[in-house]
């Protein structure tokens, strides 16, 4: 779901590379407290997987408590290079059925490659930088919550532990390390609780441009999908301020099944949904 490399949810292995981490692992002796970024590293290794499609009932809850209902599907793969290509795409309502976001993630420092389909323009869109700090289709998701999580970019730090629902967490700070991701996020800072047995990221706080915390992300209902790889099924996002939330439900999830690559395209993108 969304902590598949989501920067809502944590790292992703594919930017810090498979040799990193190896040298990562056996620089750490037995005992010696990892760092934030090593933490940040083996959360990505652990629960990556190669391909995945999810169907996922979608709720609004506006400041009154009333509830909207949408439904999408999430399919993603990696490339032969380790880079993941994310396609989201509404189902219902009818109003926005086949609207999608695609993201190409890219190497290093550069910017991840974003387009966005509406079905009443029946063209696909570039997502320009400057925009990726923008709500995603009226939800408490912003565009670039929905990239995968660049560990080049920022600097991680473990704070504190502390437990979190009866579990032993970690508790890291990410702040933006270059003046790219600095002047386009629209986070000083996030805070990410990690569990210390799974190594996965159950709860996340975000910081506005003032220091001032606006947004949080809470992860529930956490399933074995195979492997080490562990999948939060609820995941709700607040926007403080506004007192409304997000609440994503994951319904169904195929891991590590063969994937259309077309589907991952432009033109993919302008298909409609089946």
């Amino acid at each position: 779901m969304l902590d598949r490399g989501f920067r809502i949810g944590g790292g992703n292995a594919a930017r810090a590379g498979v040799a990193a981490v190896v040298l990562a692992a056996l620089l750490a002796a037995p005992g010696t407290a990892q760092s934030g970024l090593e933490i940040m590293k083996e959360q990505a290794r652990r629960h990556q997987t190669q391909s995945e499609d999810t169907k996922i009932k979608v709720t609004l809850v506006d400041p009154s408590g009333k509830e909207k209902e949408r439904e999408l599907t999430i399919v993603s793969m990696r490339d032969q290079a380790g880079l993941s290509k994310v396609l989201l795409k509404f189902l219902s309502p009818a109003d926005i059925r086949n609207t999608g976001l695609l993201t190409w993630e890219q190497p290093g420092e550069q910017d991840d490659d974003q387009w966005i389909y509406l079905p009443a323009t029946r063209a696909a869109k570039r997502i320009a930088s400057s925009s990726k700090k923008n709500a995603f289709m009226g939800t408490d998701l912003a565009y670039e919550d929905l990239r995968p999580e660049n560990l080049e970019a920022h600097t991680y730090t473990v704070l504190r532990e502390e437990d979190l629902g009866g579990q032993k967490c970690w508790v890291i700070e990410a702040v933006p390390s270059t003046d790219k991701e600095k002047l386009e996020s629209g986070y000083a800072k996030r805070i990410f609780w990690v569990r210390k047995d799974l190594h996965l990221t159950v709860q996340t706080e975000f910081h506005n441009k003032s220091d001032k915390l606006f947004k949080r992300a809470t992860f529930s209902d956490v399933a074995n999908v195979g492997g080490e790889v562990w999948r939060a099924k609820t995941v709700r996002v607040e926007t403080l301020d506004r007192k409304t939330a997000t609440v994503w439900t994951t319904v169904e999830d195929k891991v590590n099944q063969k994937i259309d690559e077309n589907l991952l395209t432009q033109q993919g993108l302008a298909r409609p949904a089946a």
